[in-house]
């Protein structure tokens, strides 16, 4: 699967670019999707501090 290849590239280039390492790859619902439409990758980050 395309999308999935491409989700696994970007976690690689966080991963080497930033340090990140913990990264989850899941897939969004259909409420999300039909609004994004095809081929989405979202990204979020989630911190401690604001």
């Amino acid at each position: 699967m395309v999308i999935v290849d491409e989700a696994k590239y970007l976690a690689d280039k966080i991963t080497e670019e930033v340090g990140v390492e913990d990264i989850k790859i899941n897939f969004i619902g259909p409420v999300i999707g039909t609004h994004s439409g095809p081929g989405t990758i979202a990204l979020f980050f989630v911190g401690t501090e604001r």
